[in-house]
């Protein structure tokens, strides 16, 4: 999507530029993922501490409309402000690695370098 390649050629350049680094970017990844998972079940560790209850089965089996609400609220804040996680972190590893194989970042600062030259002379 950022390269404007065929899913083919998109999934060939990202295990390219995966060689080598694997383990770094399956840890970062997995890092995010394990955030987004606790995220994902906050609202049933946050319900009991605003209700009070420490009692799990009767936690669980809890029928009360307000206490569904609370859950479903939380739930939707926490996927709302964790959900955009990982395809930024997917993004970031994406040029980060584009960077340590290619120096894009190098070939972008001679450009501008370059350019500004040129508008000196």
């Amino acid at each position: 999507m950022l390269e404007d390649a065929g899913p083919r050629h998109a999934l060939g350049r990202s295990s390219r530029l995966v060689a080598g680094r694997w383990f770094q970017v399956a840890l970062v990844l997995g890092l995010v993922h394990g955030l987004v998972l606790i995220g994902a079940a906050l609202p049933y560790l946050v319900v009991p501490l605003l209700t009070g209850q420490t009692d799990l089965p009767r936690l669980v089996l809890d029928d009360r409309l307000i206490v569904h609400v609370v859950r479903i609220v939380l739930g939707l804040l926490t996927a709302a402000t964790l959900s955009p996680l990982l395809p930024m972190t997917l993004t970031l590893l994406l040029l980060r690695l584009r960077e340590a194989r290619e120096g894009t970042d190098l070939a972008a600062r001679l450009e501008r370098f370059a350019a500004t030259a040129a508008g000196v002379a």
